[in-house]
């Protein structure tokens, strides 16, 4: 169990098996049949993941993380001296985020870093690495969904913020959600307060493809998992040597599908629902959802969300995009 504080709103474990029941639920009866991509993190859905994050063709968070280690100088050069909150929203496992604190550090910042995220376990692993390359800095996690966090935030304005939202998160909404939540955030917020918000760009399609269906399967492997929860929690007989694990590339809309495909015809019993799903041949779930941007949409979002862009930090490659954006006074 992690040391670090639980948000008071975010989902106990009695509400989470509910939410959880009820997303399937909703899942599996709907047309088409989708299931958020949240559910995905257990212990060893962010295990996976983290492995997704290490194979060769997922260049998210690789490309990112260089466009961080040369960027943060500069950003830190415009924040300053002083005290200031380093707020990691879905904080993952920090690694990207240490540069960052580094530079602020260096540039004399009295930092305090908040990872929050809905995993306790990724808050010990993202606070525990911190402490490692940092000693002594003040850390205060927080466990939580993204709206808790925003909710925190609204309610702690004592010190600065940096909100980082990295690994082109914002891209899991679809494009009016993306809005809304964006202009959450920044509500959430006071006026001179930052939010380094990461966005993977539009590009050809082989690399995007590759991304998802990784040569080792870890990918697949990850998506898998979601069925290997349901039926740890609830009860379920899905039989994963009959289901693909499939991502596709939609290049008009410029998004990223991540599918569970069944191989054949097929009945799946979900205890906990008392329930009998029927799946032909190659019907598929979709889990996970990924929108690619161009710059000027990043741009648009911010007007959107009321907040000046103070920088726009890209990769050689023009393949993504950190962008800096500021609490407008008023």
């Amino acid at each position: 169990m992690s040391r670090y504080e639980t948000l008071p709103s975010a989902p106990q474990a009695h509400a989470a098996r509910a939410d959880f029941e009820a997303a399937v639920r909703r899942g599996l009866t709907g047309r088409p049949r989708v299931i958020p991509p949240w559910f995905w993190y257990d212990a060893e859905g962010s295990r996976l993941f983290d492995a997704v994050c290490d194979t060769p063709e997922y260049y998210l968070t690789r490309v990112e993380a260089g466009i961080l280690e040369r960027s943060a100088p500069r950003l830190a050069a415009t924040i300053g001296e002083g005290p200031i909150d380093v707020v990691d929203l879905g904080c993952g496992d920090g690694r990207k985020t240490a540069p960052v604190i580094a530079a602020l550090r260096d540039g004399g910042a009295a930092v305090r870093y908040v990872p929050i995220d809905i995993s306790g376990a990724a808050v010990d692993t993202a606070a525990a690495a911190m402490i490692a390359r940092f000693p002594g800095l003040a850390i205060q996690g927080l466990i939580g969904e993204y709206f808790d966090g925003i909710s925190w935030l609204s309610k702690n304005a004592d010190r600065p913020r940096l909100v980082m939202f990295l690994g082109s998160n914002i891209g899991n909404f679809p494009m009016p959600e993306a809005s809304a939540f964006a202009t959450r955030l920044c509500k959430s917020l006071s006026p001179g307060d930052r939010v380094l918000i990461g966005f993977d760009l539009r590009k050809p399609g082989a690399p995007l493809i590759a991304a998802y269906n990784d040569s080792e399967g870890v990918g697949p492997r990850f998506s898998l998992n979601l069925l290997r929860r349901i039926n740890r929690e609830l009860g379920a007989d899905f039989d994963l040597e009959r289901f693909e694990a499939r991502s596709t590339y939609d290049p008009v809309e410029g998004a990223i599908r991540m599918y569970l495909i069944s191989l054949e015809e097929q009945s799946v019993y979900v205890r906990a629902l008392d329930r009998r799903f029927d799946f032909e041949a190659f019907d598929p779930i979709q889990v996970g959802y990924s929108y690619k941007f161009r710059p000027r949409e990043i741009t648009q979002l911010a007007r959107e969300a009321r907040v000046d862009v103070e920088a726009m930090y890209f990769d050689d490659a023009r393949w993504f995009c950190d962008a800096v954006w500021r609490i407008a006074p008023g």
